[in-house]
């Protein structure tokens, strides 16, 4: 009997465990499709990343006029994901840091983007972030939404999220990219802004 009941829970168990995926630490996305009724759909070589919510899509039009407006004041941008590994759910945070003169000297800029930003080592760091989730699929996308340059990003536990908002970390333990590579930044050379 005693065994009967051991194979029960055995196979019970079996039953109800979710197969959890487990993401490197930093990942290389190859193909990004950017829709502003769609939202975005970033792939690497093993992985989908798909943020089409409507908070996502509000992040997406919110990160574009930023763009518009400041890109020529950004000197370094990070793409970061942060997420919990018994769940598909992800956050990705699109960090830009801009020297605080450049702040001084635009009260619009900081009057705008005040809430999002933190002040550090003389960067300001204004940040957007939104929900998504990834799948262990890839190439859902056809060829033509290939980047010219692949982009690397960071994928770090959920709980380091607070951590994370600090540019000394950030800056010592961060892929820092080029301006024009952040991908939402790609999205609006490809599409309208």
């Amino acid at each position: 009997m005693k065994k009967l009941v051991f194979i029960l829970i055995f196979c019970l168990c079996g039953c109800v465990h979710k197969q959890t995926q487990i993401l490197p630490s930093s990942d290389t996305i190859i193909k990004l499709k950017s829709d502003e009724k769609i939202g975005i759909i970033a792939e690497s070589q093993t992985y989908s990343y798909q943020f089409t919510s409507a908070d996502a899509i509000d992040k997406l039009k919110s990160y574009r006029n930023f763009l518009a407006e400041y890109k020529n004041d950004i000197e370094k941008a990070s793409i970061t994901f942060f997420r919990e590994h018994a769940s598909d759910e992800i956050i990705v945070r699109y960090s830009n840091l801009i020297p605080e003169k450049t702040v001084l000297n635009n009260n619009n800029l900081s009057m705008k983007y005040k809430s999002e930003w933190v002040l550090k080592d003389g960067y300001y760091q204004v940040s957007f972030s939104t929900k998504g989730n990834a799948y262990k699929q890839a190439n859902t996308l056809s060829d033509q939404y290939l980047l010219p340059t692949p982009i690397t990003v960071l994928v770090k536990p959920r709980n380091e999220i607070k951590a994370s908002e600090d540019i000394t970390g950030d800056v010592a333990g961060l892929i820092i990219l080029p301006v024009f590579i952040p991908l939402m930044m790609i999205s609006c050379i490809m599409g309208p802004c």
